[in-house]
């Protein structure tokens, strides 16, 4: 019985300690690297030749011999 008893605590207490060391919910913790939200605009998709225009328009042609 004590040997029992000898093998179950140490697991019960990583249990326990690990169960203490998640956050449950989102935002309740500690206010450690919270960062304020960037706003960024929204992608210009027409224009001369936008980034996002190029990607929409990009395609690729292969030829096999």
């Amino acid at each position: 019985m004590l040997d029992r008893t000898l093998c179950i605590t140490p697991i019960l207490i990583l249990v326990a300690l690990t169960g203490a060391c998640i956050d449950k919910e989102p935002g309740t913790g500690p206010d450690i690297g919270q960062e304020a939200k960037i706003m960024l605009p929204e992608p210009e998709t027409t224009g001369e030749m936008s980034v996002e225009e190029a990607l929409f328009r990009r395609r690729s042609v292969r030829r096999y011999r």
